[in-house]
């Protein structure tokens, strides 16, 4: 029995999902080649979904639908994307990673509060040139974390 596929609205979709299909879209039919006006299309954007349901395996199941020979060239490609894509994840969902990330951020967000302190109000709503009012700081705080060299290995 097949169940029927879920239709989402599209503001219930994460925005991450939706920006990740629209890059797999994208690449199926780049807009400089203007492929939206060809009968193509739909074949394209089914690629696509394909793609994104599937993986690249698709390929296998659509030509084992068209009782087509996929090639070893075809195989050994999408055996490898797997892998490429398996080890990528597997790297992403790594505890060290993920302090990394949290790691660099708090040094990036620590640059950003410092500036922010040096150069004042930029870029917020009200903010204008003819603005006389100005804050007179003395002294510009230390920063709360003490800068540290990043020394990055691969």
């Amino acid at each position: 029995m097949q169940t029927k596929p879920r239709s989402w609205p599209t503001s219930q979709v994460p925005k991450q999902t939706r920006v990740s299909i629209n890059n797999t879209v994208a690449a199926k039919a780049p807009k400089r080649l203007h492929l939206s006006g060809s009968e193509s299309t739909s074949f394209r954007d089914a690629a696509a979904t394909a793609q994104k349901n599937l993986g690249t395996k698709y390929l296998l199941k659509v030509n084992e639908e068209l009782n087509l020979s996929p090639g070893e060239h075809t195989r050994k490609a999408i055996e490898i994307h797997t892998m490429k894509n398996k080890k990528e994840s597997e790297r992403k969902s790594s505890t060290s990673f993920g302090k990394r990330r949290a790691k660099l951020k708090s040094l990036k967000q620590s640059g950003v509060e410092s500036k922010e302190l040096r150069e004042g109000t930029t870029y917020e709503s009200g903010v204008s040139l003819d603005d006389t009012t100005t804050i007179d700081i003395q002294e510009i705080p230390s920063p709360t974390t003490s800068p540290a060299r990043c020394i990055f290995s691969s």
